[in-house]
């Protein structure tokens, strides 16, 4: 078969899947967008075999249970796709156009697809320390409410099972797609909510270049889990958010001629917009070996030892360690920094003795910015305040950077890219810089729209009745990789909202 009539055979697949769905049915949950997020509360939400839940996504297949048969040809005749071999996942960043990947639908990285960023990232899945929840989240959000969600997740430091990409797509949705009150639609990309006043009543989606409706039962919901650049994008073009930015929208007919009478103006939507301000340190060493993954030809053992055992470098995504620390300012309060090695080298530096140290900040820093949509399009993206537009976050990084340089003697280890006897101040100065290994997007978008002032304790959207947002917007910035809190948080919103 050709990968042309591969690619049109496919396609025409989703064609079918699409239109033999129920589209015009009447859900009393609809779910928008099938991330970690998205699964894990429209699947607890279909527990109730009284509710009707629709969950969509605009994306395609990604794991091969989904449909995902993107392969190496070395994984012929095997039932894994790209996505679920834990190594290849470096290898989707390689390639913009990935299909995988968002494309023209964000102006950043990211994934649409079945599983959204838990489809395509490392798969480092630590959990949130106490102090997070505490010190971050608001009363009904601290960490003795969320422990119940916490310990349904144990205490690994990988998403993985059995050498697989593991996640909520693996457990949560097959267990959702065994119920016949529950239907996943994909190809299916949401515009806005239709509302009246302050009720939601059905979602205007585009499929396949066409634009439809879908509604809501009279008690229904719908629930925005998009992500932090997607989900007050919707909210926006929903008549929701900055009465500035709803007026521009509305001159550019992005608001379907919502009326400015019907707005619900909230500067508080895309706003607080977070992501990890992110440095690379290449360290040398002769003892060091690095090791390269290879999408196409893998190392012969080494592919050997993934296809019969699982196991081998293939059955993780090469971070061989994870560390963090914290800064306590003169103030008192405190900024989160976290720290990785991967198995190789960076840019300029990639000799088989060279590997990169990854710094990133984390919770407590002070920068953040907005979700801005930007024109012709009016695509979601960052605003440029999100990096270091305070420059304490700056001097805190700069202070543990200078803490790991302090404990290098000895060890035999060198950095490359960074003289190890820079001072604070030189080394403030380099991470600010815009360099190929400094000022870098981790794209662990988070925070734009926050509990108490975007949506409520119960999630929901500040002057509506029935929307809600469920995603990594409304997770505060975590001291460490964010997949676990944002799976933390869908659990929690699951309980509230069942109680509503």
């Amino acid at each position: 078969m050709s990968v042309t009539f591969f690619s049109l055979f496919v396609q025409l697949l989703l064609f079918v899947h699409i239109y033999a769905s129920p589209l015009n049915d009447t859900y009393d949950v609809i779910v928008v967008g099938s991330g970690p997020a998205g699964v894990i509360i429209a699947s607890r939400l279909s527990e109730n075999g009284t509710r009707k839940v629709l969950l969509l996504e605009g994306g395609g297949p990604s794991y091969w249970v989904t449909g995902g048969r993107q392969q190496p040809s070395w994984l012929a005749k095997t039932n894994l796709s790209r996505v679920d071999v834990p190594g290849l996942y470096s290898s989707i960043f390689s390639n913009a156009s990935n299909p995988l990947l968002c494309q023209n639908k964000i102006l950043a990285y990211g994934a649409c697809t079945i599983g959204g960023n838990s489809a395509i990232n490392a798969g480092l899945f630590y959990e949130p320390p106490p102090s997070d929840f505490d010190n971050y989240f608001p009363a009904g959000w601290k960490h003795t409410d969320v422990a119940p969600a916490i310990a349904l997740f144990g205490h690994p430091v990988y998403d993985y099972s059995n050498g697989q990409r593991s996640g909520p797509v693996i457990s949560y949705l097959q267990d959702a797609l065994k119920r016949t009150n529950f239907h996943l639609i994909s190809g299916v990309w949401v515009q806005r909510v239709i509302r009246s006043g302050g009720t939601a009543t059905a979602v205007v989606v585009n499929i396949r270049g066409n634009t439809s409706t879908i509604s809501l039962n009279t008690r229904g919901r719908v629930i925005l889990s998009g992500g932090a650049l997607k989900s007050p994008e919707l909210l926006m073009k929903s008549g929701i958010g900055d009465p500035a930015v709803l007026t521009t929208l509305s001159k550019a007919n992005q608001l379907g001629g919502l009326p400015a009478s019907q707005w619900i103006n909230n500067t508080a939507v895309g706003a607080g917009l977070f992501d990890n301000p992110n440095t690379f340190i290449e360290l040398s060493s002769p003892a060091i070996q690095a090791y390269n993954y290879s999408y196409d030809n893998p190392n012969p053992s080494d592919r050997a030892l993934y296809l019969n055992k699982k196991s081998g470098p293939y059955s993780f995504a090469g971070g061989s360690c994870s560390f963090w620390d914290t800064i306590t300012r003169r103030d008192g309060s405190v900024a989160g920094v976290q720290g990785g090695l991967g198995a190789a080298g960076y840019q300029d530096y990639t000799n088989s003795t060279t590997v990169t140290m990854n710094i990133y900040g984390t919770s407590g820093l002070k920068s953040t910015g907005n979700v801005i949509l930007s024109p012709p399009d009016y695509l979601p993206g960052p605003s440029g305040e999100v990096y270091y537009s305070d420059q304490q976050d700056a001097k805190d990084i700069a202070t543990f950077i200078r803490r790991l340089f302090d404990a290098l003697p000895g060890t035999g280890l060198t950095p490359l890219n960074l003289d190890q006897k820079s001072n604070k101040t030189q080394i403030k100065n380099y991470i600010t810089s815009y360099t190929p290994y400094t000022r870098g997007q981790v794209n662990h978008w988070s925070s734009s729209c926050r509990i108490g002032t975007c949506v409520d304790v119960n999630t929901t959207v500040i002057g509506m009745k029935n929307l809600h947002v469920v995603d990594a917007s409304i997770v505060a910035p975590l001291s460490v990789n964010p997949q676990f809190g944002v799976m933390v948080a869908a659990e929690r919103a699951w309980e509230l909202i069942n109680k509503l």
